[in-house]
């Protein structure tokens, strides 16, 4: 748990300072390969590496101090809450934001809980809501709503609409955003993926 921590705090790092694994790799003079394991493929590094790491990135130990846990009610659990997705070697969530405590029941393997940012979904979901996220459910549904990874864009929450048995919409519930229209073919071809169905929300006002 707290490498996975760790490694959170230092990809939120690169990422503001556009930092890339190469960069990195030449400033703390540790293999790329081996930073790239360390931060993609859930391998260890030597504790000096690691120190050289936080210290090109100006993370202090203030950064990764961990807040102590919170009582949980019973017939609740708790959750992390991810802002990103990545992916290189299939779909991962990277940037926790927060935990949060939800029903019980909703604790499974395959259910991520993941931030909206924006109103391109409203009335369903609002700017800060949580949702809960399928990832193992990549089966279209017409009227559903799906998490998806775009290129260069990173994820987005849009409503599927078909038009055909191959065709497809990807709807913003709020008239004020656009649609995209796909066949299958086009979405394997642009490298669009499914990330999951979302299964549940919790509204934020």
């Amino acid at each position: 748990m707290l490498r996975e921590i760790i490694v959170s705090i230092i990809r939120r790092k690169m990422k503001e300072l556009e930092m890339s694994i190469n960069r990195l790799s030449e400033l703390v003079d540790l293999d790329k390969k081996t930073l790239y394991g360390f931060l993609n493929e859930g391998k260890d590094i030597r504790m000096s590496s690691l120190e050289k790491i936080l210290s090109a990135l100006g993370i202090t130990e203030e950064d990764l101090r961990i807040e102590p846990e919170r009582e949980i009610p019973e017939g609740y659990t708790a959750l992390e809450v991810f802002s990103s997705v990545s992916a290189g070697n299939g779909i991962e969530l990277v940037e926790k934001v927060d935990t949060k405590v939800f029903p019980i029941e909703v604790r499974r393997e395959e259910v991520k809980a993941l931030i909206v940012r924006g109103d391109s979904m409203y009335p369903a979901l609002v700017d800060g809501s949580v949702i809960l996220v399928d990832t193992q459910n990549h089966t279209l549904q017409h009227g559903k709503m799906y998490v998806f990874y775009i290129p260069y864009k990173g994820i987005s929450v849009k409503r599927v609409l078909y038009i055909s048995n191959d065709k497809l919409l990807l709807k913003s519930d709020n008239e004020a955003y656009g649609e995209f229209c796909f066949t299958k073919a086009e979405m394997r071809a642009g490298g669009l993926q499914v990330v999951g169905k979302v299964v549940a929300s919790w509204q934020v006002y």
